[in-house]
């Protein structure tokens, strides 16, 4: 439970993340389609890299929040197999698994397009506080992967209230 609770907190900071981050790009290039942003992380470089930040949490990535949250989520389904065992528990995890590949082929390829790519579109980087608000973000997902003890100790105690513990 309190892997799941993690995920949440994790899981929303990436996708805010990433949702602002598209709002910055959008603001300047006026544009939904990935591949007519090829590259713009190099003009937009606190957007872009903030937006990496983002991708790979929420792919799972160490040293950042989503990987501890994934991390617990994966160890419990684990334990869950070796108490419990059963059929039901490995085809869970399996599905764990490939989710976990199927998100890497496509944050990456994101993250690919933004950062690496090179492409015609020139532009600057969005107002600040546009900006501030990805790189908050983007710090919140650092720091919560480098420090996360705090975090999970709360999301325990979190999980315990739900299910009736203390």
């Amino acid at each position: 439970m309190a892997g799941a609770l993690l995920h949440i907190l994790s899981h929303g900071i990436g996708k805010a993340m990433v949702f602002l981050g598209s709002g910055n790009i959008h603001a300047r290039i006026h544009t939904r389609e990935l591949s007519k942003m090829s590259g713009i992380g190099r003009d937009m470089p606190y957007t872009g890299y903030s937006m990496t930040v983002g991708l790979l949490s929420l792919l799972g990535m160490p040293p950042l929040i989503g990987f501890w949250s994934k991390f617990l989520i994966i160890m419990s389904v684990a334990m869950a197999i070796q108490s419990v065992g059963g059929v039901v528990m490995l085809i869970t995890f399996i599905l764990l698994l490939f989710n976990v590949i199927y998100a890497a082929a496509y944050y990456l390829r994101v993250a690919k397009v933004l950062m690496i790519e090179s492409g015609a579109v020139r532009t600057h980087e969005a107002p600040f506080p546009m900006v501030f608000s990805v790189v908050f973000f983007a710090l919140a997902c650092l720091i919560g992967g480098l420090f996360p003890i705090l975090i999970i100790k709360i999301a325990v105690r979190a999980s315990l209230t739900i299910l009736g513990g203390s």
